[in-house]
């Protein structure tokens, strides 16, 4: 499996499980997060993305998804997490909620 940004991905360890429910899109998005720092190839830009690197202290959130800022800190922090996000529209984030959570066995449901 190649990503998007030309690297293959391995060792994946899952970090989250989120849900998104946006008014103006009729069906509700669950988002499996997984993280790792072990892949081969290199990062390269195509049409989906250009990647960059940045300091853990000048991430661009407000250039980003408005749910972002809420979830990735634990996601590079090493932690697990389960997150709801509820958006009017792609921009308008109405309201929120995320959880640390243990790891769990049964990674399908979110409680």
């Amino acid at each position: 499996m190649v990503e998007e940004i030309g690297v293959a991905p391995r060792n994946l360890r899952k970090r989250g499980i989120l849900n998104f429910e946006i008014e103006t899109f009729s069906e509700l998005l669950e988002v499996h997060v997984f993280s790792t720092q072990d892949f081969e190839g290199e990062p390269k830009e195509t049409d989906e993305m250009q990647p960059q690197w940045f300091a853990l202290t000048d991430i661009p959130f407000q250039e980003m998804w408005a749910d972002d800022k809420y979830w990735l800190p634990l996601l590079l922090a090493g932690k697990n997490f389960t997150g709801e996000f509820y958006f009017k529209d792609n921009d308008t984030l109405n309201q929120c909620a995320v959880h640390e959570v243990e790891k769990k066995d049964n990674w399908t449901k979110v409680t």
